[in-house]
């Protein structure tokens, strides 16, 4: 990967943990746990291919059906 790259990865777990803190979601709540594990992901590229798979999970887990 990259250095731009990781900066971007960076850049959006940073983002997304802003987004949650807005939020303020209950520390147990799932999408808060997926968001964050999201981020790890990110910010841990030797993972990445788990990122994949745990993102098309997560958006299974909350798309809506037509």
């Amino acid at each position: 990967m990259s250095m731009q790259q990781q900066q971007v990865f960076g850049n959006l777990a940073n983002y997304l943990k802003s987004i949650i803190g807005t939020l303020e979601l209950a520390p147990d709540s799932q999408l808060r746990k997926d968001v964050l594990t999201i981020c790890n992901f990110c910010e841990n590229p030797v993972f990445g291919f788990l990122f994949l798979d745990h993102l098309i999970m997560v958006s299974q887990r909350y798309s809506m059906p037509c």
